[in-house]
């Protein structure tokens, strides 16, 4: 084997001499100076990617840095030699400039500084979701090497720079939801190369829709929404035929849909919603292969909907005024998850055929004008998770079994309100577990409420109110532990509130009015801390009220009026922070009305006029997000105080001044005393004052003459004396004051000998009399009317042309 070894020296290379240590000395030398001047060409460049990098470019960045405002934390690292240290920036490995600026969502304030125009060899620059401000600088456009600028989630104002239109190697241009202005600039046209261009929300962008961009030709993506565009869809749109994505919402596009949207054959997601648009749907749309994504909600399309061909997603044409049957969507039966056609005018029935849907998430037809009655097939997959159908004419009994449900899916909104159904409300409902809003208001549905609602451990909310239910409150309510929100008025329940419902800890909304409910308020009602609505009204109940209303800290609106609750008021009931509505009206209250008085308007709640009286009205909405749903509500309210139709006496508290941003005052039909605190008139927000059918006394303090917003005014049948203040706010009432004998108008008869005061004897006499008046004047007059009667019955010529024989027609 030892013959079978090679050595160097014994290897040669045909036509070659053998290698000498001459020769690999040569060699080194070579290899030495090589290296000497790529260091020395290196120096002088400014550095590569892993090491130095070009010592402008690191000013410019410096510099950069220096003018924009920087959150502690981000941006540190900006020093020392090494470029890929620098948080966000890339350079390029051979010259060492810098090629990419990646600074989105750091919260970086400022405006961007022309420095940054001397990274000329930038191919990146990522500024989104920042708050910068300012304009875009016009030098940008001199970054001829720039594929991606993208400037979206700021404050950026100005127009955009026509220079733009140099960077002709531009793929991504995003400048959406800035505040830009002006018009886009045709110098734009020139970037043949531009895949994906958004300027959508930035409001004020505006001008004809650009024609131009139909010459760029290789975009993508085309977002221009939420602008003040407008114009018909321009013809020359119809050569984007590599668009896959295409959103023109809401910036005022005219006319209607071109057919030749169809031959758009790669478009996914379009989205043309919130403008004018008019005519039918083109059912060339629904023969896009592609299609996934089509939302024409918001506009005045009509005509009937196009049968799907093709495995659409989500299809949203709600808020139309599209007519015609529901289509069965059969081309789309395997694939369409979500679909929206409410606020449209489609007619007949909801057909069976629509529960094919075998991945429908969600549904919703409500607004419409549906009225067969829902068929028992209509049986929906454990998938669907969202169903509305409310407001509609939907007459009959609601299905048993309207969706299929398991232990991990199915429906978590029904929503049936404002239909015709009738009936009881089935049992079966309650087999949907996982059910969090539950909505039949408005229909006919009778009998009692089912114990099985407490099977729904997960509802949120619940509303049956303005039906013909009748029975009890269900205890079993309490299992379920996560309720926001139980509206059941305007319905026949009677019975007790249960004490166990003080078990419901996140109960915000309590609205059981207008029923037949009986008792007291029960002290466990205080575990509902959470309470910030509750309307107990039009009732039967009774007795003192509990202390556990003041553990409702939280309250916005108390509504105890019309029923038979009794005693002295709680020293607390006008102490509470956030009561906007206070509503004792016509119960059997006695005693003085508490001193510590506190109301203060909360400026997130939209206020209702006080010409309404004691008016709230919460409208409870809902999000969808995964299998989750959010419930939101709003409150419109009339700042508002009413303690009439009671037995209260003593003085209206002297201090009013925490009454501020009342609109509605109501003290009247009581036994109160004394004078009007001067202090009502600094209530500047009051809209509407009765204090009538008391014994107040004294003169009508002239800071009345303050209240600027007044639009009621009733102080009738009291003891006021001396003159009427003639502030013009308060004469406008001249039947504001009737029924006080010891006042006189100052304007029109000298007031010095008219001074006296009617006494309390006085004023119910006046009373008693207008009653009698009145009473007397029917009685006269039903009187005369039979008097009138019988002397037609003795006039034989009457009783002749009153009772004549029969005779036939023929």
């Amino acid at each position: 084997m030892e013959g079978a070894r090679t050595s160097w020296d014994k290897v040669q290379i045909p036509g070659r001499n053998p290698p000498t240590l001459m020769h690999f000395r040569d060699s080194f030398y070579k290899l030495a100076l090589r290296l000497l001047l790529h260091a020395i060409i290196f120096s002088v460049s400014g550095g590569g990617g892993s090491g130095n990098f070009h010592s402008g470019d690191r000013q410019a960045l410096l510099s950069f840095k220096q003018v924009l405002q920087v959150p502690k934390g981000q941006l540190d690292n900006w020093k020392g030699e090494e470029c890929s240290q620098w948080k966000g920036v890339g350079c390029d490995s051979q010259s060492g400039r810098v090629t990419k600026l990646d600074l989105g969502s750091m919260h970086l304030a400022g405006s961007i500084p022309d420095k940054i125009c001397s990274l000329t060899m930038l191919q990146t620059l990522d500024l989104r979701e920042n708050n910068i401000s300012g304009v875009i600088p016009d030098c940008i456009g001199k970054l001829l090497s720039l594929r991606t600028l993208s400037l979206y989630g700021n404050h950026i104002t100005g127009s955009i720079p026509a220079s733009l239109g140099s960077l002709s190697l531009l793929l991504t241009l995003n400048l959406q939801q800035n505040q830009l202005t002006g018009t886009i600039p045709e110098a734009l046209s020139a970037l043949g190369n531009l895949e994906k261009l958004s300027l959508a929300g930035n409001r004020n962008l505006g001008g004809d829709i650009p024609g131009w961009i139909g010459k760029l030709t290789k975009l993508t993506f085309l977002s221009l929404s939420l602008n003040k565009f407008t114009g018909k869809i321009p013809h020359s749109y119809s050569k984007l035929l590599n668009l896959t994505f295409w959103d023109m919402a809401g910036v005022s596009l005219e006319g209607v849909i071109p057919d030749w949207i169809g031959n758009l054959v790669n478009l996914q997601h379009l989205h043309l919603q919130n403008n004018i648009l008019v005519g039918e749907i083109p059912p060339s749309i629904a023969k896009l292969p592609y299609l996934v994504d089509l939302d024409l909600s918001g506009n005045n399309l009509q005509g009937m909907i196009p049968e799907w061909g093709f495995p659409i997603v989500s299809l949203k044409l709600h808020s139309n005024r599209l007519s015609g049957t529901l289509p069965c969507f059969t081309g789309a039966a395997k694939s369409l998850v979500i679909l929206n056609l409410s606020n449209n005018s489609l007619t007949g029935g909801i057909p069976s055929c629509i529960s094919s849907l075998s991945v429908l998430s969600e549904l919703n037809l409500s607004c419409n004008n549906f009225n067969r009655e829902l068929p028992p097939t209509l049986v929906f997959s454990d998938k669907l998770l969202s169903l509305d159908l409310h407001s509609n004419n939907l007459p009959g009994r609601i299905p048993r079994r309207i969706a299929q449900t398991s232990d991990t899916r199915g429906l978590v909104l029904l929503d049936l309100s404002n239909n015709q159904f009738t009936g009881k409300l089935p049992a079966e409902i309650s087999k949907l577990k996982l059910l969090q809003a539950l909505f039949l208001s408005n229909n006919g549905l009778t009998g009692e409420l089912p114990d099985s609602l407490g099977d729904m451990m997960y509802l949120q909310a619940i509303d049956l109110s303005y039906n013909d239910l009748s029975g009890s409150l269900p205890v079993s309510l309490v299992e379920c532990f996560q309720l926001l929100e139980i509206k059941l008025c305007h319905n026949n329940i009677s019975g007790a509130i249960h004490p166990e419902l003080g078990a419901l800890t996140t109960l915000k909304i309590l609205d059981i009015s207008h029923n037949h409910l009986s008792g007291e308020i029960p002290l466990p009602l205080a575990g509902c801390t959470k309470l910030e609505v509750v309307d107990l009204s039009w009732n039967n109940l009774e007795g003192h009220l509990p202390d556990a209303i003041f553990k409702w800290i939280d309250l916005r609106v108390l509504n105890l009026g019309h029923n038979y609750f009794q005693g002295p008021l709680p020293e607390w009931i006008l102490g509470f922070q956030s009561l906007h509505m206070l509503d004792l009206s016509s119960n059997n209250f006695s005693g003085s009305i508490p001193q510590d008085v506190h109301l203060q308007a909360d400026q997130e709640i939209e206020h209702s006029g006080a010409n309404e009286g004691g008016f709230y009205l919460e409208t409870v909405t809902v999000a969808l997000n995964a299998n989750q749903l959010s419930l939101y509500y709003s409150l419109h309210v009339t700042v508002s105080i009413d303690l009439s139709d009671n037995e209260l006496s003593g003085r209206i508290p002297a201090d009013l001044n925490g009454l501020q941003g009342l609109q509605y005052l109501n003290f009247s039909y009581n036994a109160l005393t004394g004078p009007i605190p001067s202090s009502l008139g600094n209530v500047t927000s009051l809209e509407s004052l009765d204090l009538s059918h008391n014994f107040l006394t004294g003169q009508i303090p002239v800071e009345l003459g303050n209240l600027s917003l007044l639009m009621g005014l009733n102080l009738s049948y009291n003891a006021f004396s001396g003159s009427i203040p003639q502030a013009q706010r308060l004469t406008r009432f001249p039947d504001a004051f009737l029924g006080n004998p010891g006042l006189c108008n100052g304007a029109l008869q000298d007031c010095s000998s008219n001074l006296r005061v009617a006494s309390g004897t006085e004023i119910r006499q006046m009373e008693d009399e207008s009653f009698l008046s009145l009473s007397a004047f029917g009685i006269s007059a039903l009187i005369s009317f039979y008097l009138s009667i019988l002397s037609l019955f003795f006039s034989q010529r009457a009783r002749d042309y009153i009772i004549k024989p029969w005779k036939p027609l023929w």
